[in-house]
């Protein structure tokens, strides 16, 4: 970039403490996010009452791209997702399944 760069970490909130000051910050190219799917997408779909919203940030380039895998145990019923849902589904269970979201 050809000049000195001052890196602030501002955690909190799912990334959206950062990406709320980067989207107020001055459209001048200086202020950059290095953003997450967390920070972008899924702490906005959970709070569309955050201080700004995910069109106030333009991307500039893909740093990385890191694909999710669901993997299971031989024991496991399940040979696909939506058996692994199904089978989730049938669980008495304390944890979030996606017939309560």
């Amino acid at each position: 970039m050809g000049q000195p760069a001052i890196v602030e970490n501002k955690p909190g909130a799912g990334g959206a403490v950062g990406a709320a000051e980067v989207a107020r910050a001055a459209p001048d190219g200086h202020a950059l996010l290095i953003g997450v799917t967390s920070s972008n997408a899924v702490t906005y779909s959970l709070n569309p009452k955050l201080p700004y919203q995910p069109k106030d940030l333009a991307p500039v380039l893909l740093v990385v791209s890191a694909p999710l895998t669901i993997v299971v145990g031989p024991s496991v019923q399940a040979k696909n997702l939506k058996e692994l849902v199904a089978l989730n589904q049938s669980l008495n269970h304390g944890s979030p399944s996606p017939s309560t979201w």
